[in-house]
């Protein structure tokens, strides 16, 4: 009796594609291991942009439909368009032509007090801008006339 034939990896992922993503055995059969991996793209859990030193492990990407997929990075563009915002608000202009050659996870934003100033995380040291100061606003008046006083029954007096 001979050896058995090798099963490549991607021969084995097309059968894993085809029991996750209920092909029918018939579509299947008359269907290429290139064809059935042409039918999902990865998505990544925790966001790519967000550049986590495990974004490329396996328990990070789950497979789906081209359309869905689509669908849900539709949404997450919203999301790191918005941290990036964030992200360019806080951070300190005088550093921002450093940032912009960094990883997004370096630019994570923490508010500082005070002047700019430098702290240590998990991605290394981050110059971190002030947070701007808020205007404070004296309480108005209502522009009521408190020379008078009004009463109980409607009438109104002078004080």
């Amino acid at each position: 009796m001979g050896a058995r034939k090798h099963i490549t990896d991607k021969t084995k992922l097309a059968a894993l594609l085809v029991i996750w993503g209920r092909i029918p055995y018939e579509h299947a059969k008359l269907m290429t291991d290139d064809q059935v991996c042409s039918l999902v793209q990865w998505h990544h859990n925790i966001l790519h942009s967000f550049k986590t030193e495990d974004r490329d492990h396996h328990s990070n990407l789950a497979p789906m439909w081209i359309r869905e997929h689509r669908e849900q990075t539709k949404i997450d563009r919203k999301v790191i368009d918005k941290s990036k915002r964030i992200r360019e608000k806080w951070v300190d202009p005088k550093l921002a032509r450093f940032y912009r050659d960094h990883d997004a996870a370096e630019r994570t934003p923490t508010r500082g007090q005070g002047r700019a100033e430098l702290r240590q995380s998990a991605y290394g040291v981050l110059a971190v801008a002030p947070r701007p100061a808020r205007p404070k606003h004296k309480l108005q008046s209502r522009g009521f006339d408190k020379t008078r006083r009004r009463h109980m029954d409607g009438r109104v007096t002078k004080r």
